[in-house]
């Protein structure tokens, strides 16, 4: 296994046995995983998540790409947000992400610090040259911390679409 690391967080991407497990005993994933939390997932992200695991345990190469990625924060030993993306990269190369951050953790930069991590790793896989996330049309939390991270809104799409690629990526360097 292996993950990414920022200052303040570390990244976990779940095996498909650590999905079912967060599934079934969030208590016993933090165990797995040597940390002291992990929020069970409820309401729509659970069921969200049953899909996702369902359809990656379907799909040949879709681990790490359709899993959750668990965002521990460090110094607390506690998973305060997750994020995945939907599916392996798309024949153009694309690929989109979705992620949450427990509210009382929000404010903090830590979305910003977790997805300009993921970005990057998916930027640098074979094949991969532009990331997508959707946000609900007035989302300004959301899109604050898409720009921040290098992402631009797809024009046509009201606000709600965005995109990061491997030219824009190039182009901040």
């Amino acid at each position: 296994m292996y993950e990414l690391d920022t200052p303040r967080l570390r990244i976990i991407p779940l095996t498909p046995a650590q999905c079912r497990m967060w599934l079934q005993s969030p208590r016993r994933l933090a165990e797995a995983l040597g940390i002291r939390q992990v929020p069970p997932p409820r309401g729509h992200l659970r069921e969200a998540m049953r899909g996702l695991f369902a359809a990656a345990r379907q799909r040949e190469g879709a681990f790490p790409w359709m899993t959750s990625w668990q965002m521990v924060l460090r110094d607390e030993g506690i998973a305060v947000g997750s994020a995945c993306f939907m599916a392996p990269p798309d024949t153009a190369g694309g690929v989109e992400i979705g992620y949450g951050l427990r509210e009382a953790y929000r404010g903090r930069g830590l979305m910003a610090e977790a997805l300009g991590a993921l970005s990057a790793w998916a930027l640098a896989q074979a094949g991969v040259c532009a990331i997508m996330a959707e946000i609900e049309k007035g989302n300004t939390p959301s899109r604050r911390v898409l720009e921040r991270c290098g992402f631009a809104p797809v024009p046509g799409t009201e606000g709600r679409l965005f995109r990061r690629s491997v030219a824009e990526t190039e182009g901040q360097r």
